[in-house]
């Protein structure tokens, strides 16, 4: 799911291996905040807060909570891919 958002970082996995382990432990925040809570959860607070339109969640799922939104927010700004505010 995190190709989702690091696209071209998950393709440099594939096409060098040699760079794996590298490349493994920069995305790995990453990989922990988008098991926060239940997926789709974390996923889709990551895009809505890079500004893609994903719709809300069906019932029995929520929005993430405080904490939970914190945690992707802070794992999206380790990567450099929302400015911190």
């Amino acid at each position: 799911m995190a190709s989702h958002i690091v696209g071209p970082e998950m393709r440099r996995m594939i096409d060098e291996p040699e760079n794996r382990p590298e490349l493994q432990e920069s995305l790995l925040p990453l990989f922990n905040a988008l098991g926060a809570t239940i997926n789709p959860i974390p996923i889709k607070t990551a895009l809505g807060m890079l500004g893609h339109d994903v719709g809300g969640f069906r019932l029995p799922l929520v929005d993430a909570s405080e904490d939970e939104a914190a945690i992707v927010r802070a794992a999206l700004e380790r990567q450099g891919l929302l400015s911190a505010v």
